[in-house]
């Protein structure tokens, strides 16, 4: 914990353990130029994702801090858990969270099949898949193994990977598909939070609103997300006068 009188820190990193070869008392790494971490739990960057990004980000997410008492709740419940969160960098636009068992099990999916093709001795053509019943035996296989992942919906809660486009130009910096970036941090930090307190249920539906299926229905954590969303929303509107965030009002 930090002493703000002392300028120091008066405890030990309490997750000192996974970080050998740093000094237990050492902050953010000794990089608070990229990272920051008010409590000394785990939200990390991947090891591939780029200066750049991290700085982009961390400018984000301290803004939407200091901003939004939505979103510094949400940050606060991931640094204090014992889960790690991973924030990756992933090109163009568009973000996504997914817990890591989940995110490692998808590295087992069988590719996609081969398509072969026949001509016989009319010259008739036909195509199919080859080798098609080994190849449904092992997708069977494999979405039986991803439905026993639980952790993320049962209450025992998992760290997550989030993934969020790093955007090329200024423009990108503060927004994502014309979504403000710390309003987009507020959804996706509501789905890491859901996944790490377990309740990421991904089988019930809730009606909710708008022009089609795909709006009317989503799942509950969506819902959460968009009501979190739509709460960081309001307090950046607080200061903005002009040009107000839009509140979204479909799932």
């Amino acid at each position: 914990m930090y002493d703000a009188s002392l300028g120091r820190f008066t405890t030990i990193d309490p997750h000192a353990e996974n970080y050998f070869d740093l000094s237990p008392f050492a902050y953010v790494a000794n990089n608070p130029m990229i990272f920051i971490d008010p409590t000394g739990m785990d939200i990390e960057y991947d090891k591939d994702a780029s200066f750049w990004f991290k700085v982009k980000t961390t400018v984000q997410l301290a803004a939407g801090w200091v901003a939004s008492g939505t979103m510094r709740n949400q940050l606060n419940t991931l640094m204090k858990s014992e889960n790690t969160h991973t924030i990756h960098q992933i090109d163009g636009a568009g973000s996504r969270v997914i817990s890591k068992e989940l995110d490692a099990h998808n590295e087992s999916k069988p590719a996609p099949p081969e398509i072969e093709t026949n001509i016989d001795s009319d010259g008739n053509i036909t195509m199919g898949i080859k080798d098609a019943a080994a190849h449904d035996a092992a997708m069977d296989k494999w979405q039986g193994e991803h439905a026993e992942i639980t952790s993320h919906k049962d209450g025992t809660g998992v760290g997550t990977n989030i993934y969020i486009g790093d955007g090329k130009g200024m423009k990108d910096v503060l927004k994502d598909n014309g979504v403000n970036k710390k309003v987009l941090f507020g959804h996706e930090l509501t789905h890491a939070v859901d996944n790490d307190k377990g309740r990421m249920n991904t089988d019930n539906m809730k009606p909710g609103v708008g022009s089609n299926a795909q709006q009317r229905y989503g799942t509950y954590s969506e819902h959460r997300a968009v009501r979190y969303q739509n709460a960081v929303t309001r307090d950046l509107n607080r200061f903005r006068p002009f040009n107000k965030l839009r509140i979204r009002n479909e799932y």
